[in-house]
């Protein structure tokens, strides 16, 4: 209805009850249906315009995007790819690219969403292996090695820890023909503990192993004496010169020490305690005796070998307490005799003369001082490692003898010499026998020169069987060679 129609109803309202408004629509009707059908007729081709336009945007809108996978790491788009599965395989590929080099595959907390929609072409940013990677934090469910609050490693898993500890453990406890291992125990309070690291954080096997057998240091301080030098020092302690040259800064193997001086002294021990205990079975010399008889038919002061001695042979079995590879106890469970020694016997001429030492204490005369053993020098007095005596050649289990007589000052273990003597011959004048698989005197006892005093060994810091012979005086190792 138009508005001049409307118009001639607003004339006739006020006058409705003259007006007859169902005539007025009768006499209107053939109007009324000439402006629909005319309308009518325009309907399809608005429609068909409409559609056009729909198909055209339709047309543009599918033609400059299409369908894809966006990957969104917290919140940032890191790019799109045509499958999910390729999304997710280049996550996985990340994850393992991390672990790669430790053998083992990552794991992440990141929020990780994977949107499907069409994105315009221009707008397209591809997903790379690269870019994935890189937007992606790892973590690896691990495990730390601690001791109270110290960490001393942490490595990928807890298969990895135990291999470490079996591969520490077993660094000091190797069994063999003659020496079986009954237990193995770590004696610290350790713990392995679950964490979550870093790929940058995790230890190899080797790594761990290694960190693990470095262990740690400790430094103390001490005063020389009278009478020491830096190698003499070295062997007390069990280290090298070198050692204490690390931890002196300005000391050199040259430099002169000085009673009273003090030194640093820096002692290595391991992260772990590593207790083993077994029994071990060792073949040992049995000494001979030496029987000497007066026979006036010898010439005074000579003696003559009537009867060689023969050393026995036993086999000893130990129970023993090892820790981190030393041994801290010994003590024999069984002896079987091999063979039984057999005494040398020697004939000693009549003495007419004794051997003599200055009256005066402590006036360093050394006189009558012999060979303890025969063989090679096989490391002489002084040199670069500033030896205090001589290493002389030997089997173990071969007797040594007392280079003069005295009185033994001190017979046990000291240190890098192993089992060690000093005899003190009087006027200042004491002997050292160092390295000895036996001792066969104590502390106090009074020795004849030529006394069989004790047996070569290889014990303390020994490259091999051999008897260290030194000479000092007046508490100063001198050369022996000029003196015997």
């Amino acid at each position: 209805m138009r508005g001049e129609e409307w118009n001639i109803l607003e004339e006739h309202k006020n006058h409705a009850d003259k007006f007859d408004i169902g005539a007025f629509i009768e006499k209107q009707k053939p109007r009324f249906k000439k402006q629909v059908a005319s309308r009518q007729k325009l309907f399809p081709f608005v429609a068909a315009i409409i559609g056009l336009l729909v198909v055209c945007a339709s047309a543009l809108y599918y033609g400059t995007t299409e369908p894809v996978v966006r990957l969104v790491i917290n919140g940032g788009v890191i790019g799109v790819t045509a499958e999910k599965a390729e999304a997710e395989a280049m996550v996985e590929a990340a994850l393992e690219q991390y672990g790669q080099e430790l053998g083992f595959k990552t794991l992440t907390k990141d929020e990780i969403v994977y949107e499907t929609l069409r994105a315009p072409l221009k707008d397209r940013v591809a997903l790379t292996l690269e870019n994935v990677t890189a937007a992606i934090t790892p973590y690896v469910d691990g495990y730390a090695l601690t001791v109270g609050e110290q960490v001393l490693a942490k490595v990928a898993s807890r298969e990895a820890l135990d291999e470490v500890l079996e591969a520490y453990t077993g660094h000091y406890t190797q069994s063999s023909g003659s020496k079986t291992i009954d237990s193995v125990e770590i004696q610290d309070n350790y713990a392995s503990l679950p964490v979550e690291l870093s790929p940058d954080e995790v230890m190899t096997q080797e790594e761990a192993l290694n960190r693990l057998l470095m262990g740690g240091s400790t430094v103390t301080q001490h005063t020389v004496q009278d009478g020491e030098s830096l190698w003499v020092i070295a062997r007390k302690n069990d280290m090298l010169v070198e050692d204490i040259l690390k931890v002196n800064e300005g000391l050199t193997e040259d430099s002169m020490i000085h009673p009273g001086q003090v030194l640093n002294l820096s002692e290595d021990h391991p992260t772990l305690t590593v207790v083993a205990k077994g029994t071990s079975t060792t073949e040992e010399v049995i000494p001979y005796t030496v029987v000497t008889r007066e026979d006036n038919s010898v010439n005074p002061g000579a003696s003559v070998v009537q009867q060689a001695g023969v050393t026995g042979v036993k086999n000893v079995t130990y129970s023993f307490v090892e820790k981190n590879g030393r041994t801290v106890e010994k003590e024999i469970v069984a002896e079987e005799i091999v063979s039984q020694p057999v005494d040398q016997i020697v004939a000693r001429g009549p003495s007419v003369v004794t051997v003599s030492v200055a009256s005066s204490r402590g006036s360093g005369n050394v006189s009558g001082i012999g060979w303890p053993i025969s063989g090679n020098i096989t490391s002489y007095y002084g040199g670069a490692r500033r030896h205090t005596g001589i290493d002389i050649d030997g089997e173990t289990g071969q007797p040594f003898y007392a280079a003069g007589a005295g009185t033994v000052s001190s017979a046990g273990w000291m240190g890098s010499y192993g089992y060690c003597i000093l005899i003190d011959h009087g006027d200042g004048v004491t002997t050292r026998y160092a390295h000895a698989s036996q001792l066969l005197v104590t502390a106090g006892d009074k020795v004849t020169k030529g006394q069989n005093i004790g047996l070569v060994g290889s014990t303390g810091r020994s490259t091999g069987s051999h008897l260290h012979f030194e000479i000092i005086i007046n508490g100063n190792a001198v050369n022996p060679l000029n003196y015997l």
